[in-house]
């Protein structure tokens, strides 16, 4: 499985992108306007979800480079985060359960 973050716009309240999931639009992003992480592949285990994907509406706790999923609303905001984390979750744990590699790709 391969999760694509595609960042699009950078502001002094996000950085804003799209999530998508070998392919497919699955979600919106929002990441802290400073902190967030190189672009890059990195491995996501089942341990690991967490310290790259947290639950919220906002960056602006986010202190390690994680990414808020949600419904865009403005920039800097998502909603349904909790919602689109859960799901991100479950999608990502069934993927690891079938023994697919799953990779996140920031770019």
């Amino acid at each position: 499985m391969n999760i694509h973050i595609k960042r699009y716009h950078y502001s002094p309240w996000g950085v804003d992108g799209e999530c998508y999931i070998n392919g497919t639009k699955f979600c919106d992003t929002v990441e802290h306007p400073t902190s967030y992480r190189p672009m890059g592949e990195y491995e996501i285990t089942k341990r690991l979800f967490s310290r790259y994907f947290q639950r919220g509406n906002g960056p602006m706790k986010s202190v390690r480079g994680e990414i808020s999923v949600g419904v865009y609303q403005l920039s800097g905001l998502v909603l349904q985060a909790a919602e689109m984390h859960r799901k991100l979750y479950q999608r990502v744990h069934a993927a690891l359960k079938r023994g697919e590699k799953v990779t996140l790709i920031i770019g």
